[in-house]
């Protein structure tokens, strides 16, 4: 009976051990699905290497129906790029876009969702998470893809993040839900 509990505490061990290595490597979207042998082309962009429209509004509704059943909060940063960026053309929007998403994705957590939602468009989920804990991050990420646009000899102009949580701006997330929903690309 003795060797019985020592089996299963050794199990959940290896499992603890394992689930630690897993957030600890902060793996991109792309090397996680890799490794998790995984089609990628079902959950991520593959201009940009980020999630898609459609893992991205799957994670907002589930955590939408997890918020009204649990009183669980979370967040949502939809980044907005400067003209000058959105009129590029698809090549050279997409190798900014991949960049972009590179700074954002290292300044998040493993657990925060970075996706592309649009043509343009960029937003970060920040599941269980309230608005007053996004806004240094959020904030950080602004001031290097700010610095990094004008590396690349784009305007002084800065992007900027519109903030939404859960519950308290649950009507404009569901709206946000609803638009994106009937985009039929990305």
């Amino acid at each position: 009976m003795v060797l019985y509990y020592i089996i299963i505490v050794i199990f959940f061990i290896v499992i603890a051990f394992l689930v630690f290595l897993l957030i600890k490597s902060k793996t991109s979207p792309k090397e996680f699905l890799e490794e998790a042998h995984v089609d990628r082309y079902v959950l991520v962009d593959r201009e940009t290497d980020l999630y898609n429209r459609r893992f991205f509004l799957k994670k907002i509704e589930e955590e939408v129906d997890r918020g009204k059943r649990y009183g669980a909060g979370f967040s949502l940063a939809l980044l907005h790029l400067p003209f000058e960026v959105t009129s590029l053309d698809d090549v050279n929007l997409n190798k900014i876009l991949r960049k972009i998403g590179s700074i954002i994705t290292k300044d998040t957590r493993f657990s925060d969702v970075v996706a592309r939602y649009g043509r343009e468009k960029i937003g970060v989920f920040f599941p269980m998470t309230l608005r007053r804990s996004v806004d240094v991050p959020t904030e950080r990420i602004k001031e290097k893809i700010t610095a990094f646009l004008n590396e690349e000899g784009f305007s002084q102009e800065e992007v900027y993040f519109t903030i939404y949580s859960f519950p308290e701006d649950a009507s404009k997330i569901e709206k946000f839900i609803r638009e994106i929903s009937e985009t039929l690309t990305y």
